[in-house]
């Protein structure tokens, strides 16, 4: 930034852009708060989400194994195939801070099993529910992995623009506001005395 000429108009400019500066600062350093609990929130519940699809991959995997022995590798695989691939998923958007973060919303809840009803046997029932429920640990996965990737991105940008805005631009601007009020002090005095000694001179020659 250049000097700016020691002026009233000059003065002003700078401390606008000084508390323009500072106001930009408490936006950013607030706004990098805000999504830092969030990132601590979700990481935190992607700790629980990780343990929970470990036990619910292990149940369907198990369930698996008790249909096979029930009913027989072959048919299990039979059945499998029959199964629907439509996943009723919606992908929706939340903005946390201006963060676009993934709401994925699943709607098999309440589905039934694809397959014959005559084909049904409480072992297979066992694991499609097992199957079910895992998928949508693992989609809850997905979505927080994918807002923990957004939020550490945005909170790494917001604050390397805070910080600079902190440790260059608000420096910068105060040093500025500090020069011209010294600049326009000193010319104050300077013309103050010269307008005493004008007066002096003034009253000398009219003696």
């Amino acid at each position: 930034m250049n000097q700016l000429t020691a002026t009233k108009s000059n003065l002003d400019e700078a401390k606008r852009l000084l508390a323009f500066s500072r106001g930009g600062y408490r936006i950013l350093d607030r706004k990098r708060s805000v999504l830092m609990r969030e990132f601590m929130r979700l990481k935190a519940e992607a700790v629980k989400l990780a343990e929970q699809a470990d036990r619910e991959e292990n149940d369907f995997y198990t369930a698996i194994a008790m249909a096979k022995v029930s009913e027989g590798e072959e048919e299990v695989e039979n059945i499998s195939r029959s199964v629907s691939a439509d996943s009723a998923i919606t992908v929706l958007r939340e903005s946390v801070m201006g963060v676009e973060l993934p709401r994925i919303l699943s709607h098999e809840g309440q589905m039934n099993p694809s397959y014959s009803l005559y084909r049904s046997t409480e072992s297979m029932d066992r694991a499609f529910q097992a199957a079910l429920k895992f998928k949508q640990t693992f989609i809850r996965v997905l979505e927080v992995t994918a807002s923990l990737q957004r939020l550490s991105a945005e909170i790494r940008k917001s604050g390397k623009r805070a910080d600079s805005i902190n440790k260059i631009q608000i420096p910068r601007y105060e040093a500025e506001v500090k020069r011209l009020s010294q600049a326009l002090e000193e010319k104050d005095r300077e013309d103050l005395f010269r307008l005493k000694r004008g007066k002096e001179k003034l009253a000398s020659h009219r003696s």
